[in-house]
């Protein structure tokens, strides 16, 4: 399970919408929003891809995605 509140505090901090977010990692926004409320899996290239786009240390992405 995700921690959907520190995402949503990385994306806020970022200045993007979670549309804008979506169309920046190439993801339908219903796709971000099920992966965010957990009923799919972020793949590992998908982390990659808002690790890049929300300019997350690795510590965030072990705290969002792993913890």
């Amino acid at each position: 399970m995700i921690n959907q509140n520190l995402l949503k505090s990385k994306v806020a901090l970022s200045g993007l919408t979670f549309k804008e977010l979506a169309k920046k990692i190439g993801m339908p926004y219903q796709s971000l929003n099920n992966r965010k409320k957990g009923k799919i899996e972020f793949t590992s290239s998908e982390i990659k891809a808002l690790k890049d786009v929300l300019n997350l240390t690795n510590d965030d992405v072990a705290e969002i995605f792993f913890n």
